[in-house]
């Protein structure tokens, strides 16, 4: 048993944990320069223009550029979410913000996960890490919140997005082709691709390959989205988006975020049907449980069969999904400090539901399925109001489809410790929560599809 955790350590520390530039200052040059341009650009520009900097960072800067203060790090979106801080104290811009449930549902969510984690290892490292994780979730969350008032405030950050996946595509291009990561040079990442199968694994500004390719994946059905749209400017934006993102997840080589990808565009492609959602959810889960008596493996076997690039771990998947489930008692109160008894490389957790019940316990794991389970019955409820332009419900529906398709992929990836993917996470929750386009306004607003500044509405 202690063997198996020291190994567990070791492999966190070498992989998806500990790196040889944490707790120390690994800021270039060029990484001190974005510091200060994004910082300055944060506390700067307009309120409609406020989340471009910090999409800026999380898109194409190495979370390895960060500074170290007596042991703590702060990478550069740790940084950036002080300027935010700031920004918002000073221009007063938490005048007007109505809470929602779903705000509630995060605060419980991440509060339940840091008291469990702490009470469980009893350390002051747990009580660091956790109130890292914090900081982390609920500053970005809240600033997505804030600046994603209205549909038209979460039109324009998916075509900020769709403009930042052009020179992202390009540069994963450049890796495609040469074997060697450009972002390397700002440290961080590593120079050389990897390889597995004969097959590159792009990795760009990201912590993993499988993390950057979740990172578009999660995005992509909001770019579909916008390619439906009936404004030239947002179409083409759609589609720039949509074929930069597919670039960079075929070139990061993972089975993973091909099937999320899959999954939301099969929901983005459900607007028709959208009002037998509920009817379509129960059948399914009804047809889930069928298979499930009918089979002599548990349902969630299936997992095992649906690797799609050559290499992909879809078995490993699966026993660790049956080795959670199995092992429930360990980790059901508060979450058990280490699997690696569970079975061979079962430390590794590549899966976000068994993350957060093994770092928190049941209720924790709860309280994140009822937070993505309200965030998409809020978008799918707006999605079919009849008060809205259609090109709302485009938004909120593609919206919904995004997080929905990021909750399917959540089956074969863990992403909270990397602040890069955790922001795309809390923007579409944060998305599914903005209020009408021009609400309180005349009713002579500009339509959504020119993506006016609407009024700022909770």
């Amino acid at each position: 048993m202690i063997a198996l955790l020291s190994l567990q350590e070791a492999y966190i520390r070498a992989g998806f944990g500990e790196r040889e530039y944490h707790n120390s200052t690994n800021l270039n040059a060029v990484g001190a320069l974005v510091l200060a341009g994004v910082v300055l650009a944060a506390v700067s520009l307009k309120r409609r223009h406020a989340l471009l900097p910090l999409l800026l960072l999380s898109s194409a800067v190495p979370t390895g550029q960060r500074v170290a203060i007596l042991t703590l790090d702060f990478n550069l979106i740790r940084l950036a979410l002080l300027a935010y801080a700031a920004r918002v104290l000073v221009r007063g811009e938490y005048r007007g913000f109505r809470t929602r449930r779903c705000d509630q549902l995060v605060l419980a969510w991440l509060s339940t996960r840091m008291v469990a984690y702490v009470a469980l290892h009893a350390s002051t490292g747990a009580f660091i890490f956790q109130a890292g994780q914090l900081y982390d979730f609920l500053g970005l969350y809240f600033v997505a919140r804030l600046y994603l008032r209205t549909q038209a405030d979460v039109l324009r950050a998916w075509r900020w997005f769709a403009m930042l996946s052009l020179p992202v595509a390009a540069l994963f291009l450049v890796e495609q082709s040469s074997g060697r990561n450009l972002f390397s040079a700002l440290g961080g990442v590593p120079e050389f691709t990897n390889i597995r199968e004969g097959r590159l694994r792009c990795q760009g500004p990201y912590e993993h390959p499988i993390l950057a390719g979740a990172y578009w994946a999660m995005l992509v059905p909001g770019f579909l989205g916008m390619a439906r749209s009936t404004s030239r400017a947002i179409k083409r934006a759609g589609r720039v988006g949509l074929g930069c993102a597919l670039i960079v997840i075929i070139a990061c080589s993972s089975s993973t975020p091909l099937i999320g990808v899959a999954a939301g565009l099969g929901l983005a492609a459900c607007f028709t049907a959208r009002r037998h959602a509920r009817e379509a959810l129960l059948a399914f889960g009804g047809l889930l449980v069928l298979v499930h008596f009918a089979r002599e493996r548990p349902v969630w076997q299936l997992i095992a069969e649906v690797g799609v690039v050559g290499g992909s771990t879809a078995t490993y998947r699966y026993r660790l999904i049956d080795a959670f489930i199995r092992n429930w008692s360990e980790w059901f109160l508060i979450g058990t400090k280490g699997t690696a008894h569970w079975g061979r490389f079962l430390y590794d957790l590549t899966n976000q539901y068994v993350v957060e019940g093994v770092r928190g316990g049941i209720l924790t794991l709860i309280l994140f399925v009822w937070t993505l389970s309200s965030s998409l019955r809020r978008s799918w409820s707006m999605s079919l109001s009849r008060t809205i332009q259609r090109a709302q419900r485009l938004v909120t529906w593609h919206t919904a489809a995004a997080l929905g398709g990021a909750a399917v992929m959540f089956l074969g990836i863990s992403i909270t410790h990397s602040n890069q993917t955790v922001l795309v996470l809390m923007f579409l929750i944060a998305a599914t929560q903005a209020g009408r386009a021009g609400a309180g306004r005349p009713k002579t607003a500009a339509p959504l599809a020119g993506a006016g500044d609407a009024a700022p509405q909770a």
